[in-house]
Order: C-alpha cells, then structure tokens, then sequence
C-alpha cells in the first residue's frame, strides 16, 4: 500500500510540474546549428553533405566556398580523423555554446561537456576558431540573406509541431524535464535528425529535436510529410530521456551488445551507429516511438508501419521490445520510472544475444 501510495504521488507531482513547467518552443532556425553544420560541410563530413536542398546548398556554397581553407576546415578534418567527432557529438557542441557573433560555453568545457568526444582542449580551439570563422565568413550576412526561406521553413513545421503530446514523455518516462522542448529545422543536413540535451548553467534542461530538410515542394521549398516528420519529432526528443540510461547501465548491456552489433555492425554503420551503446539507444528510442503512436490512439497500420521500418532497418527485435515496455506500463507500482525498469531490459537484450543467429 505504501509503495502504491508514493507511485500515485509521483505521478500526481510529475504531471503538475508537466503542466506548469514544460515549454515546448516554435520551431526555428538556430545558427549555432546551422554555422556549425555549414563548417563541417566545408570539410567534407558525408554527414554534413547532403543535396536534398539544392537551393539552400547552392547559396552555401556561393557564400562560403572560397574558405574551405579556412583554418576551421582544417581543424574539423584533423579532429574528425583523430577524435572521430561528427554526427550528434557536433550537434551536442552547438547547443553548448551561446549565440553569435561572439560565443562562448554556456558552461565550463570539461572531458563531459560538451561531450566525451571532444573534450576540453579541442572544445576551446574548436571554438576559438569558430568565432574567427563567423566573422571572416561574414556569417551575419548570410542569415539575413536566408531569413526569409528559414521563416517558410519553421512556419509550415508548426502543424505537425503543435500536436506533440508533451505530457506523455513525463507520464512514460516517469521523469520530468526541468526546462524546455525545442524544435530546430537544420536546413542543409537532409534526412538527418539529431536529439541532444543540454543543462543550462541555472539547472535547466533544454531538449532538443534538430530535424533536416529532406522534401521539397514544386517551388524547392522546404515541405514536411507529416506521417514521415511527427515520428521524426518523437523520436529525437525521446533521445534525451534514453541515452543516458544506456549509458548508466552500460556495464549490464555490454556484452549482449557485443554480440548483437557483431551480427549488425554493417548495418548500423550504414546507418551511423558506430558501436553497440548506439545500437541500443537507437533501439530503445524506435521502440519508445511505438509506444507514443499506441498511447496516443494512431491508426494501427500507422503503427505497423512504423514497426515494419525498424525491422527494415535492422532492429528486428522491434516488436519484442514494444511489448515489454508495455509491461513496464503496466506495472508501473512495481516500476515507477523506465530507470527502475532497465534491468529488465538487459534481461531482454541477454535473451536475444543468446539467439544471435537468428538476429543475424
């Protein structure tokens, strides 16, 4: 009784933080972003070079292309191949930083922050010479110039923005964000999304979904599908209440996921997750998306459609996966928090890793 008592308390005090505390922001178009992304396009990362937007590529190249010789090219093709940054760990740098023209760490760089792949010597020049390159590049006026494009571009974003149930990620996670959700269009990184957090230096979370622009209408400009882009959207923000219990738990996952990437490794390369911490992020955060599209009464083809792709795309244990976060759901005097719930999913991952053929 007193454990049902204090899981009905949680869930009460969880929803009226929900309810007064979580923001989730218009979409925009952040430049710290996009400076960023445009960097390490100019320095060849196949992450950072997509075409879908011919339009927007082009002006990115008239105005920048005559400094791909730029002291920060130089430095991104150097850390790329000594330190391996790139996909969300140049996604995690960006939202560290404050605005430009003149940025700075919104707190101390450390071997952490921004993230474990830079570390603090690397974030410092890397951001020394960021700052030059902004004001070289004459980056403000490039803005300026796009201002109007990025404005199409968020504002036909809003409809499938506005009908993100918030509450549920408080409800399903049994954690609280402490800040708010923000949705960035990042305009040149194509099918791309990235889903990294960040703890402001007053304590509050800022989570964000950085989504690409990979459809065009017949004008060339930005268009989002919504039955393709609303699960996009769920899916980078569930990144920020997942990838730290992979991380936590990572001495238990360790060597089912040794086995498991052995068998999909190709696959997860081809799809950017190098390493099994990945894999299993990824996999947790697909199956999270499932679960939302069940909460949140979508048509089951929808639903089935959605486990189909994550099978397609290696994760062919998607469906298992599904059913036992709805026992966790369903069990929730037992397990308040999916936190409290991950030593089952490590049981769940054993079990697999022990019928690696059939995975394989």
């Amino acid at each position: 009784m007193k454990t049902l008592f204090m899981t009905l308390l949680l869930t009460f005090a969880l929803n009226v933080w929900s309810q007064q505390a979580t923001i989730l922001n218009e979409p925009t178009v952040d430049e710290r972003i996009e400076l960023i992304s445009i960097a390490f396009r100019l320095a060849e990362a196949w992450e950072y070079s997509s075409k879908e937007y011919p339009g927007y590529i082009n002006d990115i190249e008239k105005h920048f292309g005559k400094f791909k010789n730029h002291e920060l090219i130089k430095y991104i093709k150097l850390i790329r191949e000594e330190k391996g940054i790139g996909y969300d760990a140049v996604m995690s740098f960006a939202i560290n930083i404050t605005e430009p023209p003149m940025m700075k760490p919104h707190k101390p760089f450390s071997d952490e922050v921004p993230d474990p792949r830079w570390g603090s010597e690397v974030s410092h020049q890397f951001l020394s010479l960021l700052n030059a390159f902004y004001l070289d590049t004459n980056s403000d006026l490039f803005f300026k110039q796009q201002a109007d494009i990025y404005q199409v571009a968020t504002g036909r974003f809003e409809k499938i923005h506005n009908d993100i149930n918030l509450d549920w990620y408080t409800q399903f996670y049994g954690e609280s964000p402490k800040g708010e959700f923000k949705t960035v269009i990042a305009m040149g990184i194509g099918d791309k999304g990235y889903g990294p957090k960040t703890t402001l230096p007053n304590g509050d979370e800022v989570i964000y979904a950085v989504i690409g622009v990979s459809q065009l209408d017949s004008n060339g400009q930005p268009v989002f599908d919504k039955d393709y882009f609303f699960p996009t959207s769920l899916h980078e923000f569930n990144h920020s209440f997942v990838n730290h219990l992979i991380a936590q738990n990572a001495e238990a996952f360790s060597d089912s996921g040794q086995i498991l990437y052995s068998h999909l490794e190709k696959t997860m390369n081809e799809q950017g997750y190098y390493g099994w911490k990945s894999m299993y992020a990824e996999a947790l955060v697909r199956a999270s998306v499932v679960k939302y599209m069940m909460d949140n009464d979508f048509d089951e083809h929808l639903i089935e459609r959605e486990i189909n792709e994550q099978v397609e795309s290696g994760f062919a244990w998607t469906d298992d996966l599904v059913k036992a976060l709805m026992r966790f759901d369903s069990e929730r005097e037992k397990y308040p928090r999916l936190k409290d719930f991950m030593p089952e999913v490590v049981t769940f991952f054993n079990g697999l890793a022990k019928d690696s053929k059939q995975i394989k």
